[in-house]
């Protein structure tokens, strides 16, 4: 169990892989709710930007970026492909009841290696 007694276990978690993405490319979150992280991604390339939907939920803990692991049983993602041109932004939700109850910390979203960072000062 990577919680015990509200708390992270850090020795139970596995160092995140920190993204290669540029600094400019950032998501932005833009609504907070009590399960659902709402976030804009804006495409500054020159080029269409294609993705899927999968994302994944990291925790910071003693300025180290840990992943944090779906509870048993839940949903994976689905597998189609997403497409938006250059200058334009796109909405994305992100669910974090497939990580069960977060402690009060900091933590991010990590979409494809484009990065929204936000805190929980309670629990979920």
């Amino acid at each position: 169990m990577s919680i015990n007694n509200g708390q992270w276990v850090k020795e139970m978690l596995v160092v995140a892989t920190e993204p290669e993405s540029p600094a400019e490319e950032r998501l932005e979150v833009i609504e907070q709710t009590e399960n659902i992280i709402t976030a804009e991604l804006p495409n500054q390339s020159k080029l269409n930007w294609d993705h899927g939907t999968s994302y994944w939920v990291e925790v910071c803990l003693d300025d180290v970026w840990y992943a944090i692991p779906t509870v048993s049983g839940n949903r994976g993602f689905t597998m189609e492909l997403h497409s938006f041109p250059p200058g334009e932004s796109e909405t994305k939700k992100s669910y974090l009841d497939m990580y069960g109850k977060l402690p009060a910390g900091k933590y991010r979203i990590n979409f494809q290696g484009v990065l929204a960072e936000f805190e929980i000062g309670y629990n979920i």
